[in-house]
């Protein structure tokens, strides 16, 4: 059932309110802003989605929890929040889903997106067990469009785990730390598009180019500890720019060459 449901072209603020169901946003015109409130959902069957975005939507200060139980054994799909408009996060918001002991066949996604994603100062935290076998979880899924992680924390712990998994389009990250924990495990993985990570120094800049360039070694960071594998960052054929940042895994913290490196 939904317990939010907008599927006009119009402005809606919710404020200080606590959500216990479905969040829909239908209308691509339509702009849905939540600002300190929740939004709560448990699933025993599976294949829920918390917060459906299809048009322009804004969470200030807000908490999404979903927690799914152990008898979810069919394959399934669990989404904090589908993004196919523009979705902006920022200012204390925190995405977490947990997994009950026991959930298996099962794929569970912080957040996944096809259109514009921007993360500042928020976090999304994605808990489940590190010992029952058919499943996955992102932290952002990223199937196309444009994200940007500004400043935030992705904290993702499974049996196969990936902090940011990106089949196309752009990701940028700025800073903050994404960690992936379990047994397979990836920092971010790249299929194609573009990665940027950290910021480049101006062209302008009398140290561009320069061993004096503003660089930063630990800031963005990677992490990418899985006890069989751990690959911090993965990419296949896309573009990757290396620019800041440190990146930490269990076994190959880079399997290939940046594009471009600051």
């Amino acid at each position: 059932s939904n317990a939010l449901y907008k599927n006009s072209t119009s402005t809606t603020t919710v404020e200080n309110t606590t959500i216990n169901g479905y969040v829909y946003n239908g209308n691509g015109n339509g702009t849905l802003n939540l600002k300190d409130s929740s939004i709560n959902r448990s699933t025993s069957g599976g294949g829920i989605t918390n917060y459906l975005s299809q048009g322009k939507s804004t969470l200030d200060n807000t908490t999404i929890n979903l927690m799914v139980y152990s008898n979810t054994n069919s394959s399934t799909t669990d989404i904090g929040i589908k993004n196919t408009g523009t979705l902006t996060i920022n200012n204390n918001t925190n995405i977490n889903i947990t997994l009950e002991n026991g959930v298996r066949n099962h794929h569970t996604y912080g957040i996944h997106t096809n259109n514009a994603l921007t993360l500042d100062n928020s976090n999304i935290t994605i808990i489940g067990n590190t010992y029952s076998s058919g499943y996955t979880n992102y932290g952002i899924y990223n199937e196309s469009g444009i994200t940007t992680i500004s400043s935030g924390d992705i904290n993702v712990t499974g049996i196969n785990s990936y902090g940011i998994y990106s089949s196309n389009g752009s990701i940028t990250v700025l800073g903050k730390t994404i960690k992936a924990k379990g047994t397979t495990t990836f920092g971010i993985y790249m299929k194609t598009g573009t990665l940027v990570l950290g910021t480049p120094e101006e062209t302008t800049s009398p140290n561009y180019g320069k061993e004096t360039a503003d660089v930063s070694i630990t800031n963005p960071l990677i992490e990418s500890l899985g006890t069989n594998s751990g690959i911090g960052i993965k990419n296949e054929t896309g573009t990757f720019k290396y620019y800041d940042g440190k990146i930490v895994a269990t076994n190959t913290p880079l399997p290939g060459i940046p594009n471009y490196v600051e």
